[in-house]
C-alpha cells in the first residue's frame, strides 16, 4: 500500500527537502564559522634603544645600527634580553663584561 511513494521521486519526504535542507545547514555552519573566527593578532611594535630603528623580537642585533638586543647567559648559554639583571632561566646575576655595541666595556 504505502510502498517508498516519498522516497522515490522527491515526494514530501526525503527526496524533496534533503538538498535544499543541506544548503541550508551549509549556509548556518558557515555563518557561524565566519562568527566564530578570531581577529588576528598584531605584533607588538618594537624598536631599537639606540637608534629606534623598528627590530622584530626575534632578532639578536639591530639591522640598522648593529646594536645588541640579545646575548648568551654566561652561566645556562640561554638566550636571554642584553639589558636583564638576571637570567629567568637559572637565576644568575648579569655582568656587563661587553658594552651593548658588543666590544669590551672599559
Amino acid at each position: 500500500m504505502f510502498c517508498n511513494y516519498g522516497f522515490s521521486w522527491g515526494g514530501w519526504h526525503f527526496g524533496g527537502w534533503f538538498m535544499p535542507g543541506l544548503f541550508i545547514l551549509i549556509i548556518i555552519a558557515i555563518i557561524l564559522w565566519q562568527m566564530q573566527k578570531r581577529p588576528t593578532v598584531v605584533a607588538p611594535h618594537l624598536s631599537c634603544p639606540k637608534c629606534s630603528g623598528s627590530v622584530q623580537a626575534s632578532y639578536f642585533r639591530c639591522p640598522h645600527c648593529g646594536e645588541a638586543l640579545k646575548h648568551n647567559c654566561p652561566n645556562c648559554s640561554r638566550i636571554i634580553e642584553y639589558d636583564w639583571q638576571f637570567c629567568p632561566y637559572c637565576n644568575e646575576h648579569q655582568t656587563q663584561q661587553t658594552s651593548a655595541s658588543g666590544a669590551p666595556a672599559k
